[in-house]
C-alpha cells in the first residue's frame, strides 16, 4: 500500500489519491507539507532565540558617544592647546593618534574573521548577495542623493556657507561607503541570526570593500564637484583597512595552528575586546576636542544631518528586507543581511574622513553624527524583524512547499517524457499491486 501511494503521489503531485467525493485521508492527504512542516520545526528550534540581551555598553552605545562629544566638546572649547598639541601627532595628512585609535578598535574584530569560512555557504549565497549589491550599488548612491537634495535645496538656507555643506556631502558619501563590520554581530545576536553566515557575510563584504570602497567614493564625491584628496584616501583606506586585515589574518592564523581556535577566543580575543571599546569613545573625544571651538554653533547641524541618515538607513533596510521577504529568505539570515546592508563601518568612515578633510571638517562631523544615530535605530529595526519573524517563517514554509511540489511536477515530467518512463510506471504499477 504504501508504495502505492508513493506511485500515486509521484503521478499526481497536486491531488491526493483519494476518489472524488469521498472524505481524504490527513497522513496521505499532504505528504510535501508534512516534511517541510517537520524540517521547518527543527530548524526553529535550532535558530530560536533565548531572548538575548544586549550588553550594557552596547545598550547605551548612543549615551556614551553624546557623553563623549559633550567632554571633547568642553576640552577644546575650554583648553584649546590640547587640539594644537594634538594636531601636531601628523604624517602625509594622517593623524597618529587617530591611526593609533582605530587600531585599537577594529584589531578584536578582524582576528575574528575566518576567511576560509567563506566557502562554507556556497550552497546558500542569496543572502550574501543581496547584501552586497545594497551595500555597494544602493546604499551609496541614494546617500549621495539624499545628500544633495538636503544641503544643496532644502538647508541652503539655514547653512549658508557652500563649503561647510560641501563637506557634509562628502563625510555623508564616506559614511555610506563604508559597510558595517563590527556591530553587526550585535544585531545579529539579537535576532537568533545564524552566526556563522553572519561572520562569511561580514568576510566577503570586508573583501569587496577593499577593491570597491575607494572607487565609489572617489566617484560620488567627484560628481559633487567636492575638491577630494583622492591619495590621502587610498592611504587612509590601505593603512586603516588592509595592512590590520593582513596583520590579524597572518596573527591569526598562527595562534588558531598553534594554540587552536578556543585559545584565539580566551586569551587575544576576549583579552582586547574591551579596547574596541576604548578606542571608540577615545576617538570620539578627540574628534570633539578639534570641533570645540564651533561645536556650540553647530548643534542645530547636527541634527540636520541626522535626517538625511535616518531616511537612508530606512530606504536601504526596507529594499533590502523586502526583496529577501519576497524570495523566502529564512529569518535567521535575512535579518543580520538587512542590517548589515543598513548599518556602516563608522570607525573607518571616522578615520577616513579625518584623514581627508581634518578632524575639526564637517566631514567628521557628518561621519560621528552616524554613530550617534545608528545604535537607537538599529535596535528599532531588530525589533521589527523579531515581530516579523513568524509571519516570514509562514512564508517560508509556504514557499518550500511550493518548491517541493514543482520539483516533484518536474520529475513527474522528466519521468512521461524519458523513453523509459512508461515501462517505469507500468513496473511500478506492478509493484503496487503486488
Amino acid at each position: 500500500m504504501a508504495a502505492n501511494t508513493g506511485t500515486m503521489c509521484l503521478t499526481e503531485p497536486q491531488i491526493p489519491a483519494t476518489n472524488i467525493g469521498q472524505p481524504q485521508q490527513p497522513d496521505d492527504m499532504e505528504p510535501i507539507e508534512a516534511q517541510v512542516a517537520n524540517e521547518l520545526g527543527q530548524e526553529k528550534q535550532q535558530d530560536a532565540p533565548n531572548e538575548p540581551e544586549i550588553a550594557f555598553f552596547e545598550r547605551y552605545l548612543s549615551v556614551w558617544v553624546l557623553l563623549c562629544m559633550i567632554v571633547g566638546g568642553l576640552i577644546g572649547y575650554y583648553a584649546p592647546q590640547v587640539a594644537d598639541v594634538l594636531a601636531k601627532a601628523e604624517f602625509a595628512q594622517i593623524n597618529g593618534v587617530v591611526a593609533a585609535l582605530l587600531w585599537i578598535m577594529i584589531f578584536p574584530m578582524l582576528v575574528q574573521i575566518d576567511f576560509t569560512s567563506i566557502v562554507a555557504v556556497r550552497k546558500t549565497p542569496g543572502a550574501i548577495i543581496l547584501t552586497s549589491a545594497v551595500n555597494f550599488l544602493v546604499a551609496p548612491f541614494t546617500m549621495y542623493g539624499l545628500a544633495q537634495l538636503f544641503f544643496r535645496s532644502f538647508y541652503t538656507s539655514v547653512i549658508p556657507d557652500e563649503e561647510l555643506r560641501d563637506s557634509y556631502i562628502a563625510g555623508l558619501i564616506i559614511l555610506a561607503g563604508a559597510p558595517c563590520t563590527a556591530m553587526v554581530f550585535v544585531w545579529s545576536t539579537l535576532m537568533g541570526g545564524d552566526g556563522a553566515y553572519t561572520l562569511v557575510q561580514v568576510v566577503f563584504n570586508d573583501l569587496l570593500m577593499l577593491f570597491l570602497y575607494v572607487p565609489t567614493a572617489v566617484l560620488l564625491i567627484g560628481a559633487s564637484n567636492i575638491a577630494l584628496p583622492w591619495e590621502t584616501i587610498i592611504l587612509a583606506v590601505v593603512l586603516f583597512l588592509v595592512v590590520p586585515l593582513m596583520i590579524s589574518a597572518g596573527i591569526r592564523s598562527v595562534v588558531v595552528r598553534n594554540y587552536g581556535e578556543k585559545f584565539l577566543q580566551d586569551r587575544v580575543v576576549a583579552p582586547c575586546a574591551p579596547l574596541t571599546k576604548a578606542g571608540l569613545l577615545a576617538m570620539l573625544v578627540l574628534i570633539f576636542i578639534f570641533q570645540g571651538k564651533q561645536i556650540g554653533n553647530k548643534l542645530l547641524d547636527i541634527v540636520l544631518l541626522a535626517v538625511p541618515i535616518v531616511i537612508q538607513v530606512v530606504v536601504t533596510f526596507g529594499i533590502t528586507y523586502v526583496f529577501g521577504y519576497f524570495t523566502c529568505m529564512p529569518h535567521s539570515r535575512l535579518g543580520p543581511a538587512a542590517l548589515i546592508a543598513t548599518s556602516n563601518f563608522f570607525e573607518l568612515a571616522v578615520a577616513v574622513a579625518i584623514s581627508a578633510y581634518g578632524v575639526d571638517s564637517g566631514a567628521a562631523l557628518a561621519t560621528v553624527v552616524g554613530v550617534l544615530v545608528e545604535v537607537p535605530v538599529m535596535l528599532a529595526l531588530v525589533k521589527f524583524c523579531n515581530r516579523m519573524k513568524p509571519r516570514l517563517d509562514a512564508k517560508c514554509t509556504g514557499c518550500d512547499v511550493n518548491c517541493a511540489r514543482s520539483r516533484d511536477m518536474g520529475e513527474l515530467l522528466v519521468a512521461k517524457l524519458s523513453p523509459e518512463g512508461p515501462v517505469r510506471q507500468r513496473q511500478q504499477h506492478q509493484q503496487g499491486e503486488a
